[in-house]
């Protein structure tokens, strides 16, 4: 999805949600669940299971606006219906990791919070366009 909107406001100027935007989901900055996966691998016990990632919960509508106000101009944001039929038929409504087996067992919490991420991302998309 991120990537989708980072390429949209770029190459178009234009956000695509195919929804209505409701929909919740969580992001994981990369070096936040690597250092998931590490203090899961060194300091759980063998055959542990854990959920890695961040449970900081943003509207599909919000994440998109974000996004857009990385930019100096101004982006569209629609909200469109999918060619494919079954596109959200399974698509949940929420989407968000329960992290506390991982938070109180070897004490992870996810530093990058998602308007940190999304700068991040969107100065890496400006630095490494061509």
């Amino acid at each position: 999805m991120i990537p989708d909107f980072m390429k949209g406001a770029i190459k178009k100027s234009k956000i695509e949600i195919y929804s209505d935007g409701t929909p919740t989901r969580s992001f994981c900055y990369v070096s936040d669940a690597i250092i998931g996966f590490l203090r899961v691998l060194l300091l759980s016990e063998n055959g542990s299971i854990f959920n890695v990632g961040n449970d900081e919960e943003i509207s599909v509508k919000e994440a998109a606006e974000f996004v857009e106000r990385c930019f100096d101009n101004p982006i569209e944001i629609s909200f469109e219906q999918s060619l494919d039929t079954k596109y959200t038929v399974d698509n949940p409504q929420r989407r968000c990791p329960d992290l506390r087996e991982i938070k109180n067992k070897v004490k992870y919490s996810p530093q990058i919070k998602f308007k940190e991420g999304i700068r991040r991302l969107h100065k890496w998309y400006m630095d490494n366009l061509e």
